[in-house]
C-alpha cells in the first residue's frame, strides 16, 4: 500500500498543491525555504498523528484547509476502517466506491476530529480511517529536524540516519552540482552578505533544475561523478526500504 497522489490545500505557505503524483520508492522534494517541504512532509504524517498540524496552520484569512490522498495498492486489513459492517466490511467498501481520503481542517470550530476519513465519490459520505501510531503497527515514520526519528525506534533505519554526518563530505548541498556550474559555486563561498549569497543559492539551484530538465542524459552523467556519494546514500536508503518491505 502506498500514497500515489497528495494535495494540500490552505495550510501555511500553500494555497492549493493541486494533485502531486508519488512514486512508490523515493520522492526527493527541492525547494526555497518557506515553499512547503516541511508542510508536505507534516501532511503524510498527518495521517497517523493528528497534532502533526493544527487548526492554526491554517492559511491566514481562509476558514477551512484539506489533505487528501490517493493510495494504490490498497489492503484494508492494514488499516482498520471504521464502518457499522465490521463483519462485512470487504464487500461493504466495494459497495462503497470511495475516490479519496481527506483530512479537513476548520478554524474557530472546536474539537472536530482531524483523523483520516475515507469519502464516497461525490463526497456524500464518509468513514473513519485511523492510522496506528503505535509500534509495530504504524506505517510511517517521521524523520524531521535534527535527523531524529520522532517516538519511534527502527533499527535499520536508524543505522542509515547515524550515517548521515560521515556520509556526506560537503557542507553545502550545491557544491555537489557538476562542473558546469563551478563559476556559480565560487560566487556564493565568496559573498559575505547572508542574503545576497541566498539569493545566489536560489538562482542557481533555478539554472541546476533548468539544465536538468533540458539535458536529462547529460545530467545524470555528470551528477553521478559530481554527487557519486549523494546518489549511494539515497540507493543505500532504496534498499533497506525494499528489505522492510519484503
Amino acid at each position: 500500500m502506498w500514497i500515489s497522489e497528495l494535495r494540500i490545500k490552505n495550510i501555511k505557505s500553500i494555497t492549493d498543491s493541486e494533485w502531486i503524483q508519488l512514486s512508490p520508492k523515493i520522492n526527493v522534494l527541492i525547494g526555497k525555504n518557506n515553499s512547503g517541504k516541511s508542510v508536505f512532509v507534516k501532511s503524510i504524517y498527518q495521517l497517523q498523528n493528528q497534532k502533526s498540524l493544527e487548526d492554526s496552520d491554517i492559511r491566514i484569512g481562509e476558514r477551512d484547509a484539506s489533505i487528501e490522498f490517493r493510495f494504490k495498492n490498497y489492503d484494508h486489513k492494514l488499516v482498520k476502517i471504521q464502518c457499522p459492517y465490521e463483519d462485512n466490511l470487504e464487500g461493504y467498501l466495494k459497495n462503497f466506491h470511495y475516490d479519496i481520503v481527506r483530512i479537513e481542517f476548520n478554524r474557530g470550530i472546536v474539537n472536530v476530529s482531524k483523523e483520516p476519513k475515507i469519502f464516497r465519490k461525490g463526497n456524500s459520505s464518509c468513514l473513519s480511517m485511523p492510522f496506528s501510531d503505535k509500534e509495530p503497527d504504524n506505517y510511517i515514520y517521521p524523520l524531521l529536524s535534527k535527523r531524529k526519528f520522532v517516538n519511534y525506534n527502527v533499527l535499520v533505519s536508524q543505522e542509515i540516519v547515524s550515517k548521515v554526518d560521515d556520509t556526506f563530505t560537503k557542507e553545502d548541498f550545491e557544491e555537489y552540482y557538476p562542473a558546469d556550474f563551478d563559476g556559480n559555486k565560487k560566487e556564493i563561498r565568496e559573498e559575505t552578505d547572508k542574503k545576497k549569497r541566498k539569493k545566489l543559492k536560489e538562482s542557481l539551484i533555478e539554472q541546476v533544475i533548468k539544465w536538468a530538465k533540458e539535458t536529462p542524459e547529460d545530467a545524470k552523467v555528470k551528477f553521478g561523478k559530481s554527487a557519486g556519494e549523494v546518489i549511494d546514500f539515497i540507493s543505500l536508503i532504496d534498499k533497506s526500504l525494499c528489505l522492510v518491505n519484503s
